[in-house]
């Protein structure tokens, strides 16, 4: 279960560092959502460049939804973890 833990740390740790990189990226341009951050985030399980997500969108929902997932699996594995010791 340890493993399952750090697992899901890991990722709800490279998730906030790449809402941070996104964040600052269009903080430090004004804000200017036409130019691209290069993070790509798609609806669905689908890869096709029509289904991305705008830079906009990105920003506000795709990255606080990926954050909020993860953080939830990281607080059930831990404790799943803690439960078992």
């Amino acid at each position: 279960m340890l493993f399952i833990f750090l697992l899901f740390l890991a990722v709800f740790l490279h998730s906030i560092w790449k809402a941070y990189q996104d964040f600052a990226f269009y903080r430090n341009n004004d804000w200017d959502y036409s130019v691209d951050s290069g993070v790509e985030i798609y609806h669905g399980d689908s890869t096709d460049k029509e289904a991305r997500i705008g830079n906009r969108d990105r920003l506000i929902y795709g990255h606080a939804f990926i954050l909020t997932v993860s953080g939830i699996s990281c607080l059930l594995a831990w404790h799943l973890w803690d439960s078992d010791i």
